[in-house]
């Protein structure tokens, strides 16, 4: 099957499209790993604080100062 020069134009466009669509979806791959890293991070930030400042923990610290202020 001969391709006449109009159509070899047309499909290497398409092949350079679909190479640079390639291209694309791999670094949008690359910053959406990157965010579910940052946002799990940050999920753990957010969790090991809402622990430092849970009713428990801020309720030891209390005792604590209201202990000292009997020394």
């Amino acid at each position: 099957c001969l391709l006449s020069g109009d159509q070899l134009r047309i499909a290497n466009d398409l092949k350079l499209m679909l190479d640079r669509l390639s291209s694309i979806k791999r670094i949008i791959r690359i910053y959406l790993e990157r965010l579910e890293k940052l946002l799990a991070s940050n999920d753990l930030h957010e969790s090991f604080s809402s622990i430092n400042h849970s009713p428990i923990r801020t309720s030891n610290s209390n005792l604590q100062v209201k202990n000292n202020n009997k020394k």
